[in-house]
Order: structure tokens, then C-alpha cells, then sequence
């Protein structure tokens, strides 16, 4: 409140203020405990709290305290937040990133931090992930010189760091492939990740609901999946305090332990007290470079094999939702057979 209305801490809150940091470092306490001092921060200067918040935004604190401290800085305008959080933009969690990215676009004055970090590399397009409303913030909403630089990293369109290539495997593909030949390049290449139906494993997004779109969306999720990589799908590196190195999705984190999930939906659980540094990669824990030993009539064919299991996964879904009597006309009422029969299709 004070410092909302420009009056001066009084020495009481100045002690209060202070009992709060210590409180919240505290790591003995329990986490709901630290939430509420953090809480507490939100009322103090910048310049008095900005060091333990931002000592939060750290790859090895639990998500709680993370997303209580982006939620304290929230309502500071000094610029150099902006600079600090884009420093720890590596280490934040994926799910604290969305609400990051939100705050770095709410100021004009924090524009330049992001967009510099963009130029720099530091910070990729994709793995920022932006809809059109919020690249139109930085494209439209922004100073002109803000503006000027962000239209050279992005657009009001799709983008693409390897659109060029894309654009050169639709013109080899054949325009049409065999979904058959497609289960066996699906299994050789994508089946350690991926999913569509019964087939492959739980660890980048299943493929069966993105099978509606068309060849050239399809082929560009292959070809490039940085182009935009939702939170949840980056892939973070983790080196423990031993030397080892693990790599994979952050699947779960507690104040205790962190899950990395990767290929064969392998899952390695790694204590927090022993971790050194957990940082992301900024990239999807897909490889760029899948074309590689690929012909255009082997991309086709994986293509081919995703939009046909789609359409029958639809064909099924209607009966299954049909009316009873429409469903008693096809010649099979039970919706567990039904069931059934689409899951022998998926296979």
C-alpha cells in the first residue's frame, strides 16, 4: 500500500518486510508457508525484494515458489526486472514460462529485454511460443523501434526457421502415399515419442489429434518442431552435483525430486538436493534433421498413416455417438464393441 501511494516504509514494515525474506529462504518450512511470505514481498520497494524473488526463478526451487514469485514481480515496472527475468529465462519451469512471457510483453519498457535476447539467440521464437496477439504486441504495440526489430525475428503469419526446407520436401512429395508403408517408417522413426493409437510411446504430443490438418501443416511439425514448442514438450538439461548429465521433458516436480521423461517413456527421477543446474535447451526434445535417410515417398507415407487413422477414429466416433437407433440400424448397438473395433483400427 505504501508504496503503491508514494509514502515512505515505516520501520515497522521495513521489519516485517524483512522477517518475510527470511521466512520465505527459509527451506525447512513447508511450501505453503514460504507461498504466503512470498505473497508478502509483493507489498515491499523493488530494490528490496528483487534479489529473493528473483532467487526463485531458479531451476531447482519447486514450481509453487516459482509461479508465487513471477506472480509478486507482476506488479513492478522498474525495467530491470524485465533484464532479470530474460537472465533466468533457461531455468524457469514449464509452466511458470506462459505467465513470463505475459509480464516481459504487459510494459512497453520491457520489450527491448526480450526482443534483445531474441536477436541475441538467447531466447528461441519457438520455445517462446507466441500467439498472434501477443507477437501483434510487440509487432504493433511497441515503439517503432521495438517494432522494426521484432518484424526481422517474426510476423503476423506462421513462422518458420526452416521454411525454406519445408517448402522444398512439399514439392518432392508424391500426392499420395500409403498408410500401410507408413506404420513401418512410423515405427522406425517416430514410435519412440510419438503415439497414434495404440502404437508407440507417451512422450511428445500424440499424433492421432493432429491428423485433421493438412499435408503441408503435417510435414512442417516434421520437418521443424521448433517452430513453435508448446511449454509442456522442451526439452531441459539437469546436471547433478556427481557430474551427471540427464536430459528430457519436465514431466513432474516436487519440492523433493524432479521426473525427466524421455525416449520409450523412460523416466528418471532426480532429487533436488542433487542438482547443480536444471536449465532448459530452448529446443524440443525432437531432433531437427529427421528428413535425414528419408525419401519424399517415406515422408507420404507417415503423413499417409496419421490422416487415415484420423478418419477412421472420426467414422467410429459418429457411430459411437449416433443415436441408438441409427446405431441399431448399422447392425452393432453396443458402443464396448464399437470401442473395440476402434482400437483394432488404431493398431
Amino acid at each position: 500500500m505504501t508504496r503503491s501511494l508514494g509514502v515512505p516504509e515505516s520501520a515497522a514494515q521495513r521489519k516485517a518486510l524483512a522477517e518475510a525474506i527470511r521466512r520465505a529462504r527459509d527451506g525447512a518450512r513447508p511450501i505453503p508457508a514460504r507461498v504466503e511470505d512470498i505473497q508478502l514481498l509483493a507489498l515491499g520497494s523493488y530494490p528490496a525484494v528483487k534479489e529473493t524473488l528473483f532467487s526463485f526463478l531458479d531451476g531447482n526451487q519447486p514450481a509453487a515458489l516459482q509461479q508465487e514469485a513471477l506472480m509478486s514481480l507482476k506488479g513492478f515496472a522498474d525495467p530491470d526486472l524485465a533484464k532479470n527475468l530474460v537472465a533466468r529465462w533457461r531455468a524457469l519451469a514449464p509452466g511458470i514460462r506462459p505467465g513470463a512471457v505475459n509480464l516481459l510483453l504487459q510494459r512497453q519498457s520491457f520489450h527491448s529485454h526480450l526482443v534483445g535476447e531474441m536477436e541475441a539467440g538467447r531466447i528461441t521464437v519457438g520455445e517462446l511460443n507466441l500467439d498472434l496477439e501477443q507477437r501483434r504486441r510487440l509487432l504493433r504495440e511497441s515503439t517503432p523501434e521495438i517494432e522494426a526489430r521484432a518484424a526481422k525475428l517474426i510476423g503476423d503469419g506462421e513462422y518458420s526457421n526452416r521454411k525454406a526446407l519445408v517448402e522444398q520436401w512439399l514439392a518432392k512429395l508424391p500426392p499420395t502415399g500409403d498408410a500401410a508403408r507408413g506404420r513401418a517408417v512410423f515405427e522406425k522413426t517416430c514410435a519412440q515419442c510419438h503415439r497414434v493409437g495404440t502404437l508407440g510411446h507417451r512422450v511428445g504430443p500424440e499424433l492421432t489429434g493432429m491428423a485433421h490438418r493438412s499435408v503441408e501443416d503435417l510435414l512442417s511439425n516434421i520437418l521443424d518442431p521448433n517452430m513453435a514448442i508448446n511449454p509442456g514438450y522442451i526439452s531441459y538439461n539437469c546436471e547433478t552435483v556427481s557430474g551427471e548429465l540427464e536430459t528430457g521433458i519436465l514431466q513432474a516436480e516436487s519440492a523433493e525430486a524432479i521426473t525427466l521423461l524421455q525416449a520409450s517413456e523412460k523416466k528418471v527421477v532426480i532429487a533436488r538436493k542433487s542438482i547443480r543446474r536444471l536449465q532448459s535447451s530452448g529446443i524440443s526434445l525432437m531432433p531437427e534433421g529427421l528428413e535425414t535417410g528419408l525419401s519424399p515417398e517415406n515422408l507420404r507415407d507417415l503423413i499417409a498413416r496419421s490422416m487415415a487413422l484420423q478418419a477412421k477414429v472420426r467414422r467410429l466416433d459418429t457411430t459411437i455417438h449416433a443415436p441408438v437407433a441409427e446405431r441399431a440400424a448399422i447392425g452393432n448397438p453396443l458402443v464396448p464393441q464399437l470401442n473395440r473395433l476402434k482400437a483394432a483400427f488404431e493398431r
